[in-house]
């Protein structure tokens, strides 16, 4: 069978990369079916053939990462690549990279790079026929190609590939700034409260482009979330917003029921960590727990990166007891409630250490929860999806991460000072 026995392997981007190259690909299958050539008339098979001096070779290219396992983030990133002209040959791999997570760089494409430039001076011959060669297209989805080009991702802040110049922050905040005004306006029969909590926010640029950014910049989506925020301060959950930070705020944090981790994943997300176990219900209500992380949150929203890049909830949920399933629909109702009054991306709720009855909890408080956050809630009875779904880069070594557990959160000070000094 040919198989070889041995393979060069490169140390490049993170991670080890075998590079079979694309002549030792492609000459054996156009030599030996030679006579199945069929000419690309796609509009770049037509482009390309018209720009060269002989008959055309041409290459697809494909490239994505795939991961190994769902316990852990290593991946492999195949190259692979299909002839135009020899419709009937299925893909063939040219290059493969893996690593414990995606390449860090580029630079693993480097041989192919280098091949690429070479055979489109030299092409190939064969039966004493010149031919020409040229890649017709890379074929990624948009994070891959994204990476590829080296440019922020499609659900980022200013992502568009093309364009040169950014949207006009200042255009965005004046359209905010009218759009809010002229809500008030149209709707004279709101409570006076929130009245007076929209013309706050329109009057403070700063507060008007983080709901902008948090919102990428869509002036319709910023409104209503705008609107939200103040019918849940003043109509809603007006006793979540008292004048002074609550007593049990700070209980919360000194006894390590909320925290946050200290190193962001490899996406710039943050990660707030709830732990159920130190949970106690004679001092404050589930509710009040999540508006723990809200003081969090509202100072974490001055940051842009934050604003760009969003959260995630981790729970530990060995501490619930059955008993809190009769909070669960007021739960499920406040959580839908403050999901939508703040310019924050939340991209998952990882409950992991769940007991028998977690799941039937949840499924009181689902008919409650809005249909986009149930999709990003992920629950297991032990630590399965919370490493399948966060790098054990930047967990604790008690939730099986790599991090000592002394530095694997934010110090309580911080927190205090977060929740109790903005």
């Amino acid at each position: 069978m040919s198989t070889p026995r041995s393979l060069k392997i490169f140390e490049v981007s993170g991670g080890n990369f075998v590079y079979f190259s694309i002549k030792a690909k492609v000459y054996p299958r156009i030599a030996k079916n030679f006579k199945g050539y069929v000419v690309d008339c796609s509009p770049i098979g037509i482009k390309l053939q018209s720009k060269v001096p002989h008959k055309l070779i041409s290459l697809s290219l494909g490239l994505d990462g795939i991961p190994t396992t769902g316990s852990n983030n290593k991946s492999f990133w195949p190259i692979l690549g299909r002839i135009d002209q020899f419709p009937f040959e299925k893909p063939f791999v040219i290059g493969m990279f893996h690593g414990k997570s995606k390449p860090s760089d580029t630079n693993f494409l480097t041989y192919l790079a280098d091949e690429i430039v070479v055979l489109e001076k030299t092409g190939f011959q064969v039966d004493n026929e010149q031919l020409s060669f040229r890649i017709s297209k890379i074929l990624a989805d948009a994070p891959a190609r994204s990476f590829l080009k080296g440019v922020r991702t499609h659900n980022s802040y200013a992502a568009c590939e093309r364009c040169t110049q950014e949207a006009d922050e200042q255009t965005k905040i004046i359209q905010l700034k009218t759009a809010v005004e002229e809500h008030s306006k149209e709707n004279k029969s709101i409570d006076p409260k929130i009245q007076a909590e929209l013309k706050r926010i329109a009057s403070n640029p700063d507060l008007l482009f983080k709901y902008l950014r948090g919102r990428k910049l869509n002036v319709t989506r910023a409104l209503d979330t705008i609107v939200k925020y103040a019918e849940v301060k003043f109509i809603s959950y007006p006793q979540y917003f008292p004048n002074q930070v609550p007593d049990y705020v700070r209980f919360a944090i000194e006894n390590k029921l909320v925290n946050l981790l200290s190193k962001k994943d490899e996406l710039g997300r943050t990660y707030i960590y709830v732990d159920t176990t130190k949970y106690d219900d004679s001092v404050l209500t589930i509710e009040e727990v999540g508006n723990v992380a809200r003081y969090l949150v509202e100072t974490l929203m001055n940051s842009p990166e934050f604003l760009d890049n969003g959260i995630v909830m981790l729970e530990d949920s060995s501490g619930v007891k059955f008993k809190y399933g009769k909070q669960a629909p007021t739960c499920g109702e406040f959580y839908s409630n403050f999901w939508k009054a703040f310019p924050v991306r939340v991209k998952g709720l990882i409950h992991f250490n769940a007991p028998i009855y977690g799941k039937a909890l949840f499924l009181i408080a689902k008919p409650f929860i809005k249909s986009r956050a149930i999709e990003k809630v992920y629950i297991s009875s032990g630590f399965t999806e919370l490493h399948k779904r966060v790098s054990l880069d930047i967990l604790p070594q008690f939730l099986g991460g790599k991090l000592p557990n002394e530095v694997a959160f934010v110090p309580i000070e911080q927190l205090l000072t977060m929740a109790f000094g903005r």
